[in-house]
């Protein structure tokens, strides 16, 4: 199943508290791993990127990481819950 690198977003504080443990357990269940790149504010941006020509999972060329992104079963699942964004790289 292809996988799609995706940032993840909350339009608010209230949709962050409201949906975050869903959305770290939806990442989870896709990937296998909640081990992966937050920015550090509030709401926070969850970034779940790959590097598709070297086949490694990063979040950016500097930082090697472990979570895949995630199947489309996945982001259809977070882009159902009120108040989180999916951003999906190369459909902005």
């Amino acid at each position: 199943m292809a996988r799609k690198t995706v940032i993840i977003r909350f339009d608010s504080a209230e949709a962050y508290n409201k949906h975050d443990a869903e959305v770290i357990s939806i990442i989870k269940e896709d990937t296998g791993t909640d081990n992966f790149i937050s920015n550090p504010s509030y709401p926070p941006i969850y970034h779940l990127l790959v590097l598709p020509d070297a086949g490694v999972q990063a979040a950016s060329v500097v930082h090697i990481i472990q979570p895949a992104p995630l199947t489309d079963d996945a982001i259809k699942k977070l882009k159902d819950l009120d108040g989180v964004i999916v951003q999906i790289q190369g459909e902005e």
